[in-house]
């Protein structure tokens, strides 16, 4: 992803004509009106999931979802890097926006199967669903209020 931003932002300074110690990528992205890549992407993926958590239980990206969030009896969360997926990816994003809104040890205590139950609940209220995405991905902090 970072090397995806940098390509992007040399771009956006061609475009403009200037260098890179000219201007700064806060000033950058505002006289272009855009934003960075990442923050599109997360919006992007945000979007999906609230549509996926929409659909019917019995759909395999539902089944997916509940396979992914649940670990078997007695198992705990396997040793070493974990696996870069789609719903791990969300949980994680989740995690920290949580983290960032209610403080540290908010993470400890929900599993990722209470994660995606919230996570199902928000997604039914389209309006806070279109709130929680705003916030995760730091669009408009001034609407952040859930």
């Amino acid at each position: 992803m970072n090397k995806l931003e940098i390509f992007h932002r040399r771009q956006l300074r061609e475009v403009l004509g200037c260098k890179a110690r000219e201007i700064s990528n806060t000033a950058l992205y505002e006289r272009c009106d855009t934003t960075s890549l990442d923050r599109k992407i997360t919006y992007a993926r945000w979007n999906l999931f609230g549509h996926i958590l929409r659909l019917a239980r019995d759909t395999p990206a539902q089944q997916a979802m509940d396979y992914y969030s649940q670990l078997k009896e007695g198992e705990t969360e396997p040793r070493g890097r974990p696996d870069t997926t789609l719903p791990v990816l969300l949980f994680n994003e989740y995690r920290k926006y949580k983290e960032k809104k209610k403080g540290r040890g908010w993470s400890v205590r929900k599993s990722k199967t209470d994660i995606l139950i919230e996570l199902r609940t928000l997604a039914a209220d389209r309006p806070k669903w279109r709130e929680l995405v705003v916030c995760i991905c730091d669009i408009d902090k001034s609407a952040c209020v859930l």
